[in-house]
């Protein structure tokens, strides 16, 4: 992805931006891409295609794969940041993430929680859809210093617990806009984008000396990638995880 020629739109060079150029104080930015990479590799048809520049995601979906992604570096005890233990210091974990006991594999799209996971999980997305809001998402900007992306709430209301994860219910946390050409590289360049969003990632993070990093990481960063190589000597680490 990091050698791709533009394909004519500036979606690589922007992406190639904001993975190594754009200033990151932590993870919340990678993290953010990644959640995207995982939507547009697997969850098309819940797009909402409503103008020709944009295109919406329910932000429910992408608090979801937020806390299907971090959930289980939190719970394998590797900090987020130089205050956060656990579960702690972490605004995105106020809710009731470290009651939520289901699999990250049974957070998607047709999951179906008991009634206590499901109230968890409502308290768990209201915090993260409310942090990806305030932090990433606002962060996340063009050279020129515009937004990128934007979260449009139709009012302060969440939505009720639900005992079925449904795009219904992901769509009342409101609605991520993107821009088409960004998503459409997103779709399109996904097997290159996303290797190169996890290798900054951990570099982001041994960066920051949070703690020593070796190959477990890889595997808590997601069931979908436990098998895969990344290279990371492209972003200055040297080695293979």
């Amino acid at each position: 992805m990091l050698r791709l020629p533009d394909d004519g739109t500036g979606a690589l060079p922007l992406l190639r931006h904001i993975i190594l150029n754009d200033t990151k104080s932590s993870t919340y930015k990678l993290a953010l891409l990644r959640t995207l990479c995982r939507i547009a590799d697997g969850y098309l048809g819940i797009v909402r295609e409503t103008q020709e520049e944009f295109v919406e995601i329910p932000h429910g979906l992408v608090a979801l794969f937020w806390i299907r992604q971090f959930k289980p570096l939190l719970d394998a005890k590797y900090p987020q940041s130089p205050i956060n233990v656990c579960y702690l210091g972490l605004e995105f974990a106020k809710g009731s993430l470290a009651l939520l006991t289901v699999s990250p594999l049974d957070l998607r799209v047709a999951g179906r929680l008991s009634q206590s996971q499901a109230a968890h999980l409502s308290s768990s997305l209201k915090a993260a859809a409310a942090n990806i809001t305030k932090m990433p998402v606002n962060f996340i900007r063009f050279p020129f210093g515009n937004q990128v992306l934007t979260v449009q709430r139709n009012s302060r209301m969440v939505p009720e617990p639900a005992l079925t994860i449904d795009r219904d219910y992901l769509a009342g946390f409101g609605w991520m806009r993107i821009p088409r050409y960004l998503w459409t590289a997103l779709v399109r360049f996904n097997s290159w984008i996303e290797p190169a969003v996890i290798a900054a990632y951990i570099h982001c993070y041994m960066s920051h000396r949070y703690m020593a990093l070796g190959t477990p990481l890889l595997g808590l960063l997601g069931p979908e990638i436990s098998s895969r190589n990344i290279r990371i000597a492209d972003l200055g680490c040297p080695g293979q995880i």
